[in-house]
């Protein structure tokens, strides 16, 4: 298996196997920093951008019919700094 766990390296070719592979386990582990770093910096924007709030008034538009109240909110969000 992918993990291996230092314990079980009894043998000269466990030991072998666990070197071979690894060169896989840190690009693994590199592959996995590098997504986690993406979905913080995406996490970072949503929260910015106020992603959470467009969205939830875009449901809102979508789903009611209650257009002054949407045009009140919506000269909120504009004239808002957040």
């Amino acid at each position: 298996t992918a993990q291996h766990n230092t314990s079980n390296l009894s043998t000269i070719e466990d030991m072998q196997a666990f070197m071979e592979k690894f060169p896989e386990l840190r690009s693994q582990s590199h592959n996995v920093s590098k997504h986690v770093a993406i979905m913080g910096e995406l996490a970072r924007l949503v929260d910015v951008c106020s992603l959470m709030d467009v969205s939830q008034f875009e449901q809102e538009l979508a789903c009611a019919d209650d257009h002054n109240a949407h045009w009140r909110e919506l000269m909120e969000k504009l004239n808002s700094n957040t």
